[in-house]
């Protein structure tokens, strides 16, 4: 479960992880938990920021390795927008180093991932559509 939280500048919000990658606040949705319900959650865990979903962004695959051990990752993103006021992002310390907000220019420098760099391209693009009006 990945979300996607932009500043009031337009920049969006990136975890540095411990091994120097950059990456979306993304856990893994637990057993039989809603994809909504659970970009909320990862927020909460990850940064201490309260956010609601906003737009879905899709989803991608990676492959991930360790050692002998692949296991293949599906991501599902969403833009998601503050239920609250940020007053200060409260990093997991056992997961992530820092974080930074990012232009949509600083992207292809910091992600190394290109279905990420590609989920975070569709991000801005989201950001940049009007929404339509709910009735």
């Amino acid at each position: 479960m990945d979300g996607a939280l932009f500043s009031g500048e337009c920049k969006l919000l990136l975890l540095k992880r411990l091994d120097g990658s950059w990456e979306l606040p993304s856990k893994p949705l637990e057993f039989g938990e809603e994809p909504e319900v659970g970009v909320s959650r990862v927020f909460a865990e990850l940064t201490g920021i309260d956010v609601t979903p906003d737009r879905p962004l899709g989803s991608w695959g990676l492959i991930e390795t360790n050692g002998e051990h692949r296991t293949h990752v599906v991501h599902i993103g969403y833009t998601v927008t503050l239920a609250g006021t940020l007053l200060a992002v409260e990093l997991d310390s056992e997961k992530h180093a820092s974080f930074a907000w990012l232009n949509q220019s600083e992207l292809a420098a910091k992600i190394d991932s290109p279905p990420l760099l590609r989920s975070c391209e569709r991000a801005f693009t989201a950001l940049a559509r009007p929404r339509k009006n709910k009735q």
